[in-house]
């Protein structure tokens, strides 16, 4: 098992029994973000221009971001910028102020404002054009030399392809000084932090170049593209019960839980719901059924799974800690028998195991469209 596996499957023991109930202010966070989706409408896709960004709109966009997680990390790639002018590399050579180069303008070419560096001229070639690019925005810290405390974009390799990139350059960018505070304000980024999956839309590229020295060339960012919210909408659930209060199938819900139990093939899954899958899951739980269980998690070849295997996954389960962990959350589901579904767009959907606790059980569509759940699915 990789080290990442095994920190997964730590955070995942560690997870069920009563140290992981969330802490009260966890709770109360978990409480008002409910609170604030009720009811909430879809919004169009809107973007933000960099020169109108305050405090206020940066807040908004945090909330909106989804997977445009910052995430704190150590010493990152160096990556290489714009290589240096050598007598093998020239700086865009046949290209004159008027020509095109995938589809941008160049608008000037030459020294770059009579700047030097070190005694060495700076080469500078300006672009006018448009490109809409997807990336990772890298926010260095203090101890990366030349580009601490520095922001850089990383683009995606079809993004990459958008620009006026001279041949043999590097896949680094950076932007104005202006443009990196906006950039810091919107992602809530603060040095040693990074952002991924951001989309922005850029006007104007500038490519520099000197001798034996890597400069990374710099965007003009027009603005950033905040995604279309999904669309969340609620539904109220009944978990059956026996006289007893034990979770009980309905009599199509048992029969299909009896076939999957016996070939586990998930086109038997198809016709279910999130919320049948939802039953599923704890009452494999209740009947101690988890190779059934471990057949419900989403296998779709880009989710990282906690366990790599059903014996591995049935091991765990019968730890006693874990154990222990999994009735008190089963005893959670059983104890309120109405449970609220939020279905987050198309292929997401929460269960509310305990409003009190602010517990969720997240499921997810995997590509086949068939409703599984997610590794680590308590919220």
């Amino acid at each position: 098992m990789s080290q990442f596996n095994k920190e997964l499957k730590s955070a995942l023991l560690g997870s069920l029994p009563e140290e992981s109930i969330l802490s009260e202010a966890e709770k109360q966070q978990i409480r008002e973000r409910i609170k604030a989706l009720k009811g909430k409408k879809p919004r169009k896709q809107r973007d933000f221009l960099p020169k109108t960004l305050t405090a206020i709109v940066a807040a908004a966009v945090l909330l909106v971001g989804g997977g445009l997680v910052g995430k704190e990390f150590g010493l990152l790639d160096n990556g290489n910028g714009s290589r240096a002018t050598t007598p093998d590399f020239p700086f865009y050579d046949g290209l004159k102020e008027g020509d095109s180069l995938n589809g941008w303008v160049l608008t000037k070419k030459g020294t770059g404002s009579g700047k030097e560096i070190n005694n060495a001229s700076l080469m500078e070639a300006r672009f006018k054009g448009k490109a809409i690019l997807t990336g990772t925005l890298i926010y260095h810290g203090a101890d990366m030399g030349e580009k601490a405390n520095k922001i850089f974009f990383q683009p995606d390799k079809e993004g990459v392809e958008r620009l006026p990139v001279n041949p043999g350059s590097g896949d680094e960018f950076t932007f104005n000084q202006q443009d990196k505070e906006n950039l810091a304000t919107v992602f809530g980024m603060a040095p040693n932090s990074m952002a991924e999956g951001i989309q922005i839309e850029v006007s104007g590229y500038t490519a520099y170049a000197r001798a034996e020295k890597n400069v990374a060339d710099v965007l003009k960012l027009e603005r950033v593209i905040i995604p279309e919210e999904p669309e969340i909408t609620y539904s109220n659930r009944p978990v059956p019960l026996d006289g007893k209060g034990n979770l009980e199938l309905t009599d199509t819900l048992k029969a299909a839980y009896s076939e999957f139990a016996k070939t586990h093939d998930e086109t038997i899954l198809h016709t279910l719901d999130s919320f049948s899958v939802f039953l599923f899951y704890f009452y494999a739980e209740q009947i101690r059924d988890y190779e059934t269980q471990f057949a419900l998690y989403n296998d779709d070849p880009e989710a990282t799974p906690v366990f790599t295997s059903v014996d591995e996954y049935i091991k765990a389960s019968q730890d006693p800690n874990m154990a222990a962990g999994n009735e008190k959350i089963l005893k959670k589901v059983l104890g309120n028998p109405v449970k609220q579904v939020a279905f987050i767009g198309e292929n997401e959907a929460v269960v509310t195991i305990s409003e009190e606790d602010g517990l969720g059980f997240r499921l997810v569509k995997n590509h086949k469209g068939i409703w599984k759940v997610s590794w680590l699915p308590i919220q």
